[in-house]
């Protein structure tokens, strides 16, 4: 179907009351499980719950660590075989930014050792002030074919580490997008963050100890995109209708105001993770069409 020139007026109407916002991004970092067994991660602790018992790439089901020990696994504290990946071992370190290790596709899952690993640069904008570097950092690069959420998990092995997300289409022009180390220097031992990646645009994560006395240790980390966007539908009724208009107009608002269930980030049309006036003419044009 087209949109008539009075109801395209109309939408553009109602938006230039709004204010744009910005980007849509939550993070945290928690005491929460996450963390495998024998690999002298923090679910070492007495007294944890069940978790995923991996067997090299299979999971072997959602077990308690003892019963994970008798099967000879490693066990993932808190997560659960229907959705979790069980982790590669990376063994030759990605210690700089030219040789990030390439994730191809999500989920990704994967476990690295980096108390051997050097101290390299930026240092991360949540790291102790005044630092020049990143200790023991560690990179992975992930490009997404189309506009979707990543949430990303790093569980840290019994050290204070910090996450920087960068994007950008090569290491010299790529920015930060996001730092993780919310309670430094004696947080959880796990950062959560989510965010909206556009098609076609490099992520890079950096990973290391915060401060400047070396450690580092094992690590978990975890990349996911749960469901591909359907930009513009912002029912999730599977089309993009009239019926998106007033919800598209009402999530330039911001996401803090958002309370519905569809995701806030579908109104990002052009795909540049942002909710912006430029999503505007992608929206419309978009109107007719259903989901891929």
């Amino acid at each position: 179907m087209t949109v008539g020139t009075a109801s395209r007026a109309a939408v553009i109407y109602l938006l230039s009351v709004l204010a744009p916002c910005g980007p849509g991004l939550t993070a945290g970092r928690s005491n929460e499980p996450g963390s495998p067994r024998g690999v002298d991660l923090p679910s070492e602790r007495e007294g944890a719950g069940t978790g995923a018992c991996c067997g090299g790439d299979v999971c072997l089901g959602t077990l308690t660590a003892d019963e994970c020990t008798a099967l000879e696994g490693q066990w993932f504290e808190g997560f659960d075989c229907a959705t979790f990946l069980c982790p590669v071992e990376i063994g030759t370190l990605p210690e700089d930014c030219p040789g990030a290790y390439p994730i191809l596709s999500l989920p990704f899952s994967a476990v690295i050792y980096t108390i051997g690993a050097w101290p390299g640069e930026p240092p991360g904008t949540c790291n102790k002030p005044g630092v020049t570097q990143m200790q023991n950092d560690v990179w992975f690069v992930y490009t997404p074919s189309q506009a979707c959420i990543v949430e990303l998990t790093v569980v840290y092995g019994l050290y204070n580490g910090l996450t920087a997300v960068r994007a950008g289409s090569t290491c010299q022009t790529s920015t930060e997008l996001l730092c993780l180390n919310v309670d430094p220097p004696d947080g959880g031992d796990r950062d959560t963050a989510s965010f909206p990646a556009a098609a076609g645009t490099t992520y890079w994560f950096q990973i290391g100890k915060w401060g400047t006395n070396s450690s580092g240790g094992t690590t978990l980390f975890l990349l996911q995109s749960p469901t591909p966007r359907c930009l513009g539908d912002m029912n999730c009724d599977g089309g993009i209708t009239f019926a998106d208009i007033d919800l598209f107009v009402e999530s330039l608002g911001g996401e803090s105001a958002w309370a519905h269930s569809c995701p806030w980030i579908n109104a990002d049309c052009n795909g540049d993770g942002h909710v912006t006036f430029a999503d505007i003419d992608p929206f419309v044009a978009s109107i007719g069409t259903t989901c891929p």
